[in-house]
Formats: C-alpha cells, structure tokens, sequence
C-alpha cells in the first residue's frame, strides 16, 4: 500500500470480519503509525504514514 489517505473495497464482502491487521512502521517518530478508521464489511479507510504499510482482512 502507497503512503497516504486510501479508501480500500475488499474485493468480496464479508458477512462476518473477524481481525483486520495492519503494520507499524519503525524508525523515527515522523514516520508515525498506520491505522484503520470506518470499517465495515465491505471496505475500510486507512492511513499509511512514512513508507507505506501492509494490511491482512480475515472472515468469511
């Protein structure tokens, strides 16, 4: 994932979302923490700060 603001769609909706995770970014403290805001089922907003980050979304 690129470094910013991304709204991203799952590419399948999930009845149920059991854990969403995302990566912490090291280094410095510019580089800050990526974190997940409004998720639902189908998609989740997301903040990447510094280089970029990783998320996993697990349900079915």
């Amino acid at each position: 994932m690129t470094r910013g603001e991304n709204c991203i769609t799952f590419p399948i909706a999930f009845t149920t979302l059991f854990s969403l995770s995302t990566t912490k970014r090291g280094g410095d403290s510019a580089n800050g923490n990526n974190y997940v805001d409004n998720l639902t089922t189908t998609k989740m907003w997301t903040v990447c700060d510094g280089g970029g980050g990783y998320w996993i979304a697990i349900g079915y």
